[in-house]
């Protein structure tokens, strides 16, 4: 007979497997723990309150105030830090890759502006009332940031809504400082223009720029404008000049040409200071309208701040007391019931009560109609005794004598002998 042989492979693989069952088992218990004791130590808690502190409030729209990208890696580790398996662990990743998003497309349009005494157009929820691009931004520029943030930009949330505003700006600045550019490079291409048209030209210009409302773009296309009359004046002289040696004029003439492009030249340095003088007081009133407009954001914000506290208060004050009419509806109901249950059971001890001496009067009545049942027979019989007596008279003669059989009115017969 053959003996079997152990298949050591198979013992193998099954001990391997039980054990990595085993292992796994454990680990997930530790996992497990490790999660609770997360969730029981305010682990949870307190990385979360970091999260929701990068936004300006609760609402958890705008950024906080100054926000700085330290403070979205230092949140971004906390997350790490937590148990990878707890489900609140992906929740916050996704949290914090919206504030990161937020605070992404806020750099990049906080950037197409100038930065006027330091200020962003977007700081928190305050906004800028006028804002002004750089000279540097480009529309090329402005359609790459609407494009790379294309889906949250088609949202309503209100953060998105404010940067589609700042962009929308931004276009039309761009739009119309460029289109004032060509209007500057076509009259200096004008060949048939003059040094008497300049003036009347560069106040055409100045007409629509005066139609601009936000003082801040007007100082800048003033200060665009204040350098187009020197441009022009240069653009007539030069072409004088290149006429004149056409028609081979003498170095008199073409200097006369040139003394008279310097005069106009100094007639445009005038005017370029006088819209130069334009252009800061347009400045500084933009300043001051922005200031104005800035602390009426901030009076409106706290205005609402209070105004939320003062319902957070009433309605915890209403809370409170319909808390306390519940506890005493709960309590007079309490009451009544009470109230009821002792008149149920007084109710039922006066039922009980007036059952007992009911069957006590029963009783009673039943005793004595028996007792008076039994006195009637008794007098029945004493009554009829001497009847029977009387009636009765049974003779037993024999011997020498006469019986007489009476019956006695206690049932015993007894004889009763005569003598002679």
């Amino acid at each position: 007979m053959k003996k079997k042989r152990l298949n050591w492979k198979a013992i193998l693989i099954t001990v391997i497997s039980i054990g990595i069952v085993i292992s796994s088992g454990v680990y997930a218990i530790v996992q497990k723990q490790e999660i609770n004791q997360e969730k029981t130590d305010g682990t949870f808690e307190r990385v979360q309150a970091q999260i929701d502190g990068l936004y300006y409030d609760q609402g958890k729209v705008f950024l906080k105030e100054n926000l700085q990208s330290s403070e979205i890696e230092d949140c971004e580790k906390s997350i790490e830090g937590l148990n990878k398996y707890a489900s609140a662990r992906k929740e916050m990743k996704k949290q914090l890759k919206q504030v990161k998003d937020r605070f992404d497309i806020q750099k990049v349009v906080n950037d197409c502006f100038e930065k006027d005494e330091g200020k962003n157009p977007l700081n928190g929820i305050t906004l800028q009332k006028y804002v002004l691009v750089t000279k540097a931004l480009k529309t090329s520029d402005v359609e790459k940031i609407t494009k790379d943030f294309e889906k949250d930009l088609k949202t309503d949330d209100g953060f998105y809504q404010t940067m589609n505003k700042l962009l929308d700006e931004a276009k039309r600045q761009l739009k119309i400082y460029a289109e004032l550019e060509d209007k500057i490079q076509a009259l200096k291409k004008n060949t048939s223009l003059n040094y008497d048209d300049v003036n009347d030209k560069v106040e055409d210009l100045k007409a629509e720029v005066e139609k601009e409302e936000n003082p801040f773009f007007k100082s800048r296309l003033l200060e665009r404008l204040s350098e187009a009359p020197e441009e022009i004046v240069n653009a007539i002289t030069a072409r004088k000049e290149e006429e004149a040696r056409k028609k081979h004029a003498s170095e008199q003439e073409l200097e006369r040409i040139r003394k008279r492009g310097e005069e106009e030249r100094r007639r445009a340095d005038e005017e370029r200071r006088r819209l130069q003088e334009e252009q800061k007081r347009l400045a500084a009133e933009a300043r001051r309208q922005n200031e104005i407009n800035e602390a009426e954001q901030r009076r409106a914000e706290q205005e609402r701040k209070e105004r939320e506290e003062r319902e957070r208060q009433e309605k915890e004050q209403q809370e409170k007391q319909r808390q306390e009419e519940s506890i005493k509806q709960e309590e007079s109901k309490k009451l009544e019931e009470s109230q009821k249950q002792e008149e149920s059971k007084r109710l039922k001890a006066s039922q009980e009560q007036a059952s007992s001496q009911a069957a006590s009067s029963q009783a009673s009545s039943s005793q004595s109609s028996k007792a008076n049942s039994q006195g009637g027979n008794s007098q029945s019989g004493s009554t009829s005794g001497p009847q029977s007596t009387n009636n009765i008279t049974n003779t037993v003669t024999g011997g020498t004598g006469t019986a007489t059989v009476t019956p006695s009115t206690t049932g015993n017969v007894g004889p009763k002998t005569n003598g002679k």
